[in-house]
């Protein structure tokens, strides 16, 4: 049960799902089923890198470093 706003990421077989905040402030993953999302990235705080966020196949979720993302 999704208890919190969410973040909808997309696995590389298509699938979305959303990322959100259980009660006890734990990450946990739902699956959605097929669809598209946006990208969702995380800038360090000197400003000098970028991470993706991502999610498996299997719900587990990643960053990947990328370049900088001033947006």
């Amino acid at each position: 049960m999704i208890t919190s706003p969410n973040v909808t990421l997309q696995d590389s077989g298509g699938n979305l799902w959303a990322l959100y905040t259980g009660a006890n402030g734990i990450l946990n993953t739902q699956s959605l089923g097929p669809g598209s999302a946006s990208n969702v990235f995380l800038n360090d705080p000197g400003n000098t890198t970028s991470w993706q966020l991502g999610v498996t196949t299997a719900g587990i979720v990643i960053t990947t470093s990328v370049t900088f993302n001033a947006s």
